[in-house]
């Protein structure tokens, strides 16, 4: 490190030969999150923890699992008496909080409820969403986030869009809604978001549709219900001719028969790239579980 604004170097020494090797990883550096993250694995390795192959912010030991984001981490154990065991044990290698059990994480409003499952919601960051469209509790709502008949498309020849709010940003809160607790409105939210960098009235109005349907299931989110064993299944479904304009070199009409064949293909083969990755993400499913089975 350079050495800073007025310190004082001993004769024979100066800031252009010289420089300050840290003791201590300073908060702020660009390399910061790296060491902090080599010393959390390794002070947990130590513990006994093994870090799951699918996912390296879960780490695990027996019956125990420990979720990681930076420097907030989530423990999981069956047993009262186990899980003060390794909070001790945690606490001798790191300077930790406990915070008691976990009702609140990154956001996420975590409710168990009394029949044993788990319900995962997140209101404040909804509340934002509709905040930022301007939406208040009386807002006409919708069933629905998106017209099922309806595709949206690059809109040339539409509106130019004129909103306050910012097209982008909403977008990202959404994408981030969807991904976390509300897997209810990811087609409608792809569907607004291929529009990004150059909306237009029409893709506005698609936007605020999901924010009356927001308004309308504020307390929707994920329930997680306990059970020892169940089959996963995988829905696939691809409607690649309906995204022409999307598609390099793929546009206009389809007049001859070789066209017709050429667009089959594509549709099968669109189809077989859906459930491999459908059967990609079901095998590290099936690897996470396997991880915690150990």
């Amino acid at each position: 490190m350079k050495f800073p604004k007025g310190f004082s170097l001993s004769e024979g020494r100066s800031s252009k030969t010289h420089v300050l090797k840290l003791l201590m990883n300073i908060y702020g550096l660009k390399q910061a999150r790296k060491v902090w993250n080599d010393h959390l694995h390794k002070g947990l390795v130590e513990l006994g923890y093994q870090q799951s192959k699918v996912d390296p912010c879960l780490y695990y030991r027996k019956n125990t699992l420990l979720a990681v984001y930076i420097d907030d981490c989530i423990l999981a154990i069956k047993e009262e008496s186990e899980l003060k065991k390794a909070i001790k044990e945690i606490a001798a290698k790191f300077e930790i909080t406990d915070e008691g059990e976990v009702d609140e994480y990154l956001g996420v409003k975590i409710e168990k409820q009394e029949n044993g499952t788990i319900k995962m919601i997140q209101p404040y960051l909804i509340r934002q969403i509709l905040e930022a469209l301007g939406y208040n509790e009386k807002t006409k709502v919708e069933n629905t986030p998106a017209v099922s008949s309806k595709i949206l498309h690059r809109d040339k020849e539409g509106k130019e869009m004129k909103t306050q709010w910012e097209y982008a940003r909403v977008i990202g809160q959404l994408n981030f809604l969807e991904k976390s607790t509300r897997p209810d409105i990811a087609y409608a939210v792809h569907q607004c978001a291929r529009f990004t960098s150059d909306p237009g009235e029409s893709h506005k109005q698609a936007v605020l549709r999901i924010g009356r349907y927001l308004s309308a299931t504020k307390d929707g989110g994920i329930i997680f219900e306990i059970k020892k064993r169940s089959k996963h299944g995988a829905m696939v479904r691809c409607g690649f001719l309906r995204q022409l304009e999307s598609r390099n070199g793929a546009h206009g009409q389809v007049n001859s028969k070789i066209e017709d064949r050429v667009f089959d293909n594509i549709c099968r083969m669109s189809g077989y790239m859906g459930l491999k990755n459908a059967n990609r993400s079901g095998t590290q499913h099936h690897r996470g579980r396997i991880d915690s089975d150990e």
